[in-house]
């Protein structure tokens, strides 16, 4: 895996501050310092702590919790954190070095790793198996963190059910940490998952008349919203945005692409575009834009159920453009 300097510095940053003792954590009495690596996540603990205190996020702007690039200036909002909130290693690769390097005090939360959370498999190659039967669950992973990364699809934040799951679990960590807030967590939490819940009932809805539309997006980043809401992917041009598509994998797309006709790909607003351009050049397919993240939503607790809205919107206007028919 490849490390910018940025990161490089950043960390070694971070073990000085912490071995020096200029910034140390702060054992707050009242709710406070809860650092928070993306923007859904971030959403789902700001809900989670509405009233009470507002979690700091890291990732902001455009930036993808694939190839964050960590600034030195992180270092003094992580050293001063008592509670760090990630999804997991494998979608953010860099947390591994401030997981090493942060202060024992401080509570590292890995919502990947939540017992009930509902986890699929990666899916490799240029073209997926839609009949599969691919889903797993956490029990059956066990304590085995080198399967969990390499063998599961690590966006799990775009399956709502799994949303529920995080908001009661921080609602738990936040409870031990905070207790004199026990009660205003776990009803917010409840609040969040009934939101969620009507949330997903109207966006079932409105994906119902293109569930069996074949398409193809950018990165295999939506497997969960997929699974959840029964869509058709027909590929991914890549599984690592860091790492560009081969010749073989091109091929193999544009041939699926064409013998489906007229499917839309989708590209992502944190990425160049320049290589969907390279799939379908010439094979008549419509593109739009899905946005995992959140990227153009004001961070905050409505991010979460506004981004899942506005996938739903991306799908439906560019689904319902095309020709209704499934694809083989």
């Amino acid at each position: 895996m490849r490390h910018s300097v940025a990161d490089h510095v950043f960390c070694a940053l971070l073990a000085w501050v912490a071995y020096v003792g200029i910034i140390v954590p702060v054992v707050a009495q009242d709710a406070s310092n809860v650092v928070i690596t993306s923007k859904p996540i971030h959403s789902i603990a700001s809900a989670v702590m509405q009233g009470i205190a507002t979690p700091t996020l890291l990732i902001s702007g455009n930036a993808s919790p694939h190839v964050y690039a960590l600034k030195p200036s992180d270092a003094r909002e992580l050293n001063k954190t008592n509670v760090f909130v990630r999804v997991s290693e494998q979608v953010e690769p860099f947390t591994a070095r401030i997981v090493r390097a942060l202060p024992e005090a401080v509570e590292v939360v890995t919502l990947a790793e939540t017992k009930g959370m509902h986890l699929l498999k990666l899916r490799f190659g240029g073209h997926f198996d839609t009949h599969g039967d691919d889903h797993t669950h956490a029990h059956e992973l066990g304590d085995n963190a080198s399967f969990v990364a390499n063998s599961v699809d690590g966006h799990v934040w775009l399956d709502p059910e799994n949303a529920k799951v995080m908001a009661f679990h921080l609602a738990e960590v936040f409870s031990r940490r905070w207790p004199q807030h026990a009660k205003a967590f776990a009803l917010n939490a409840r609040k969040f998952a009934e939101k969620v819940d009507q949330t997903s009932a109207v966006i079932a809805a409105e994906l119902a008349p293109v569930r069996n539309i074949p398409f193809v997006v950018f990165h295999d980043a939506y497997h969960y919203f997929e699974a959840r809401f029964g869509l058709r992917a027909a590929g991914a041009v890549t599984v690592n945005p860091e790492v560009p598509p081969g010749a073989r994998r091109l091929s193999v797309l544009r041939e699926r692409i064409g013998s489906l006709g007229g499917v839309c790909i989708f590209a992502e607003p944190q990425f160049n575009s320049r290589v969907l351009q390279a799939v379908s050049e010439g094979t008549g397919a419509r593109t739009g834009v899905l946005d995992p993240i959140g990227i153009d939503v004001e961070p905050g607790p409505e991010l979460y159920t506004t981004m899942l809205e506005n996938l739903a919107r991306g799908f439906v206007a560019c689904l319902g453009r095309g020709d209704k028919r499934a694809g083989p």
